[in-house]
């Protein structure tokens, strides 16, 4: 199958900067959401494997294990999909955190041995990140680079939750390229820009076709 960078579907499947003025919303940092129906409980599988990522075009997801990119607006987006639930993140993503992931279970994958923290728990392979025990219904894989390459590679990710950076900046970590035939797009919204935005934004949610 062909390969294609998951925004790359043709000019109407997009919205490019300057049509964004015109889909604002009232609210600072919340998105213009055709709202969050897919995330009730009734719609939502147990174990529940999803992927969340922030992305240019180009698929720059970090620069010197840092966001080449400040949108504090896309904090509290975050912040919204993933509290209550579980993340998986390689050891660099986690010890690049500004502050603790406050209300949510942070397994981090790592080659180094460590004391186990309060709502931190430390493995030494993917693998072991799904073995751990959970109360929540989905697991959020949260990068990087590495992380989403195998969890794309051996595990079925049914969801992802993709904010798309228009930025053109370079960087020396990428999402992985995806076939695109596989994902349909449910849901787009602009990120309402606030103070302290380097870049406009849209949040993306897809979703994996049954086959």
């Amino acid at each position: 199958m062909h390969e294609v960078h998951p925004f790359k579907q043709g000019q109407k499947d997009c919205i490019y900067p300057h049509t964004l003025a015109a889909m604002r919303p009232k609210v600072c940092g919340l998105a213009l959401l055709y709202q969050d129906a897919y995330s009730g409980p009734r719609n939502r599988r147990k174990h529940m494997l999803s992927i969340i990522v922030a992305m240019t075009d180009s698929r720059v997801i970090g620069s010197k294990n840092a966001l080449p990119w400040r949108i504090p607006s896309d904090l509290k987006r975050f912040r919204q999909y993933t509290m209550g639930k579980s993340l998986v993140m390689g050891r660099r993503t986690y010890e690049s955190l500004p502050h603790p992931l406050v209300g949510r279970h942070i397994i981090v994958v790592s080659k180094t041995a460590r004391a186990q923290l309060a709502d931190v728990t430390f493995v030494q392979s993917p693998e072991d990140a799904l073995r751990v025990p959970r109360r929540d219904t989905e697991l959020i894989i949260a990068g990087g680079e590495t992380i989403y390459r195998w969890f794309l590679a051996h595990q079925s990710i049914e969801r992802l939750y993709v904010t798309r950076v228009f930025a053109e900046t370079q960087g020396d970590t990428y999402f992985p390229t995806i076939t695109m035939e596989e994902w349909h797009r449910e849901h787009r919204a602009q990120i309402m820009q606030c103070a302290g935005d380097t870049h406009p934004a849209q949040f993306e949610v897809w979703q994996r076709n049954v086959l």
